[in-house]
């Protein structure tokens, strides 16, 4: 496997308060993970060097309620390789999202001529007589 200079490596949930049993989403009162308890910061052997950008997520995709998207798109980066301690939730959770506009199109595709007829939105306007 061959990786572009349009490839980014995205640490996943490697923060010191996963070694709690307790821990959970970050927002929850009493979970280690919350931005003002010391279970927060990332764990040192995974700390991002100088420079490196930091998005500070509180659900499970890296994706949701920070700058990740767009600072992706803002560099061209096409090609993701992610890596983290919980895999079952913010790995999982951001690897869908990462591939969302894939998995539409596989949908789609999947879905065509099989069970339904996938049809652009303005072909279906067109046909029923609206503006749109």
């Amino acid at each position: 496997m061959t990786l572009s200079a349009a490839t980014a490596l995205l640490v996943i949930d490697v923060q010191q308060g996963l070694d709690d049993p307790r821990w959970g989403e970050s927002v929850r009162p009493g979970s280690p993970l919350r931005p003002d308890r010391p279970g927060n910061p990332i764990k040192p052997e995974a700390a991002p060097e100088p420079g490196e950008p930091v998005f500070q997520k509180t659900v499970n995709s890296a994706f949701i309620g920070t700058g990740l998207e767009a600072h992706l798109r803002t560099r061209g980066i096409d090609t993701l390789v992610l890596v983290g301690l919980t895999t079952d939730h913010g790995v999982s959770s951001t690897t869908r999202m990462a591939a969302n506009e894939q998995m539409h199109r596989l949908a789609r595709a999947s879905l065509h001529d099989e069970f339904a007829t996938v049809r652009r939105t303005g072909e279906v306007l067109a046909e029923a007589g609206s503006p749109g």
